[in-house]
């Protein structure tokens, strides 16, 4: 009889979850876009900043979108020195060292804050990251209405009942089998 409470009361426990009624951290998502130069050295982008929960300063964790035509593959440490920091609000959206981001033509590229305005670095042009390539650039960012894709509520449900089914099975099959003496 206790190896049922016990059953009984870890399901029960699990039921808040499984309907994905408990609290969550979710991963916050920021619009944003980008525009500069002329010419040969024109620059735009736009797309989506998906960062962690835990407040401004915000921690990058993916970049999705197009940069100069080309699909944004997502976040990276390796070029310009990147901290991938975004400060919403504040004076400013990034620091000196900035988000930096790949692309689908392998290039990568560094969004920073040099003081007075920003610029952008692109790994073609400049190997090492050197602030700041094309600057001054229009760099914009704001909230976005939807949050990150998270685990859909109520998934864990049908493994729930499938997990209450089979322990009432069992529990009666015990009740009518005879008790050793």
């Amino acid at each position: 009889m206790a190896c049922l409470r016990t059953c009984v009361l870890a399901l029960a426990a699990a039921l808040p979850l499984s309907c994905g009624l408990a609290a969550s951290a979710q991963a916050l998502v920021f619009d944003f876009s980008y525009s500069g130069g002329s010419g040969k050295n024109a620059v735009s982008g736009s797309g989506e900043f998906i960062t962690s929960s835990t407040g401004s300063p915000y921690t990058v964790t993916g970049v999705t979108g197009v940069a100069n035509g080309f699909a944004i593959t997502g976040v990276t440490y390796a070029y310009a020195g990147a901290d991938n920091l975004l400060y919403v609000p504040g004076s400013h959206y990034v620091d000196f060292s900035g988000i930096s981001f790949t692309t689908a033509n392998h290039d990568a590229w560094g969004i920073g804050w040099t003081g007075s305005h920003y610029g952008i670095a692109e790994l073609f042009k400049d190997p090492f990251g050197y602030c700041c390539g094309v600057n001054p650039i229009n760099f914009t960012v704001t909230p976005a209405v939807h949050g990150a894709p998270g685990p859909v509520a109520g998934a864990g449900l049908p493994g729930l009942m499938l997990a209450v089914g089979g322990l009432l099975v069992w529990w009666r099959g015990r009740r009518k089998s005879p008790q050793p003496m």
